[in-house]
């Protein structure tokens, strides 16, 4: 884990942000809930955290280089509008509540990892930082696997349903499970009509073309 860190501050440092905001979250929520740090968590930070800070030093110092300083002054990627992460996850976001809500119940502690890491992200998803779109890499994770467990619970409270109203369907199961993929699909079948709508127009202004026109012609 502490190598893996150490490698991702090379490889992708802005990665690491969502990490220690994470366990700085996960810290505050163990100290508001229990007044106490379990020892398992932090030995955990400090085997995955303390690695991962010599990259950041080094990360720090590499922008000290005038080529990397004017590249990271270009490397602006603002957030689109909450309503466009919105549409983008679609039917999984509600299926993702509902898997939090019966762990909460039960008082799993993993789900707090999962609400901190989705929390996190949305924080760093407006934060001042240049580069915010990039921290959106990984989000659909915790809500994937949350959704999972919302899946499960929808599933179940189906089954209940169906017996208590004596009905009798016994391909009820892969035919929702059917229509729940296409429906979570819509999303990406929108956005592979619009690529597909923008590659036909061939333009060089379009988003794909990272260079401009004035440079693709000298």
């Amino acid at each position: 884990g502490g190598g893996a860190a150490f490698l991702l501050a090379f490889e992708h440092p802005f990665a690491l942000a969502i990490i220690y905001l994470t366990f700085g979250l996960l810290f505050v929520t163990y100290l508001s809930w229990q007044n106490k740090i379990p020892k398992s968590f932090l030995k955990i930070g400090a085997v995955l955290l303390l690695p991962s800070i010599l990259g950041v030093i080094y990360y720090f110092f590499l922008l000290k280089n005038p080529v990397m300083a004017a590249w990271s002054q270009q490397n602006v990627m603002p957030s689109p509008s909450f309503l466009s992460y919105l549409s983008g996850f679609g039917l999984l976001l509600p299926l993702a509540v509902l898997g939090i809500l019966p762990l909460l119940k039960i008082g799993e502690e993993k789900s707090l990892l999962l609400l901190s890491w989705i929390l996190a992200t949305g924080l760093l998803l407006y934060s001042p930082f240049p580069f915010q779109r990039r921290f959106i890499e990984g989000g659909h994770l915790p809500l994937t696997v949350l959704a999972t467990f919302g899946l499960g619970s929808l599933l179940f409270a189906l089954e209940s349903f169906f017996k208590k109203a004596q009905l009798r369907l016994p391909l009820w199961r892969p035919v929702f499970l059917t229509l729940l993929i296409l429906l979570l699909s819509l999303t990406n079948i929108k956005n592979l009509l619009r690529d597909k709508q923008v590659f036909s127009a061939d333009k060089p202004d379009a988003y794909y073309y990272y260079l401009l026109k004035e440079e693709a012609e000298g």
